[in-house]
């Protein structure tokens, strides 16, 4: 829920438009705010269009230091086996380190990597800066995955759906096999 969004971008969003020639959501000249509206879309979906059993997690202030995340009791961990957070830019970006902190093992690393191939889409670790799993993974292994937003906090932000869609199924297929990701 970290969206850095003016007022007066906001009072545009009802003419925001779907271009199917590029698959984009996109307003021009507007900020439609898709970090990290796209990982709310994503989780939100999850929870209403499927049954699988899975814990959602809501922050605030994630763009304000993470003061958000630190706020949540350890309890709220317990049976937690891993965590995603669907806050990244692009299309494919695995992070599983920020500022040289690892945040999850190599196997669960690679095993993620497997099932992203097995469903049509390429993972690759990068580089970003500090978020929310970096907090996360104080209680369990945790990754930042990619939504399919570009330009974010930035007026012409964008969103593509269909990446956005493939990584809602990727993070669909893991809670299906989740025992795979449990090394």
């Amino acid at each position: 829920m970290d969206t850095l969004q003016s007022e007066d971008d906001q009072k545009h969003l009802e003419s925001l438009i779907y271009d199917t020639l590029t698959d984009r959501f996109q307003l021009k000249d507007v900020q439609i705010g898709c970090d990290d509206k796209a990982g709310l879309g994503m989780i939100l979906c999850l929870a209403k269009y499927t049954d699988l059993d899975f814990k959602i997690l809501f922050t605030v202030q994630e763009e304000c230091r993470q003061k958000g995340v630190k706020n949540i009791p350890s309890e709220f961990f317990d049976n937690v086996c891993w965590a995603f957070s669907l806050d990244r830019k692009s299309s494919n970006d695995v992070i599983t380190e920020y500022m040289g902190r690892t945040m999850c093992s190599e196997e669960l690393y690679r095993e993620l990597v497997q099932i992203g191939l097995e469903n049509d889409l390429p993972l690759s670790a990068a580089q970003g800066s500090r978020a929310d799993t970096y907090d996360l993974a104080n209680f369990c292994p945790a990754v930042n995955l990619s939504v399919g937003y570009y330009g974010a906090h930035h007026a012409n932000d964008y969103l593509i759906v269909n990446e956005t869609d493939r990584t809602m199924n990727l993070v669909r297929q893991c809670l299906m096999q989740k025992e795979r990701l449990m090394n």
